[in-house]
């Protein structure tokens, strides 16, 4: 994975690397963040626990696309509200 990471930041279009952010932003901090509000809204029932960074990285479950999506939602909110109050 690293090596496809350098890699694409050594193209000449530096598309490589938003792409990789763009991964990471959706997958890495969207995900653990839809974990948290759904972990806060169910009481603490759903989702078990968190996929680790290896695990993550074997799994396209539609349970992670939810939680990623969820965390999406939210942050996107926050700055919305965040926006509007300032």
């Amino acid at each position: 994975m690293l090596g496809g990471i350098i890699r694409c930041c050594y193209q000449t279009d530096f598309s490589g690397c938003y792409l990789v952010f763009v991964e990471f932003l959706f997958w890495g901090v969207c995900y653990y963040t839809g974990w948290i509000v759904c972990k806060v809204c169910t009481i603490g029932k759903y989702p078990k626990q968190p996929l680790s960074l290896k695990g993550m990285a074997n799994s396209y479950t539609s349970t992670r696309s939810w939680l990623s999506l969820i965390g999406l939602i939210f942050i996107v909110l926050v700055i919305v509200v965040l926006v509007f109050l300032t």
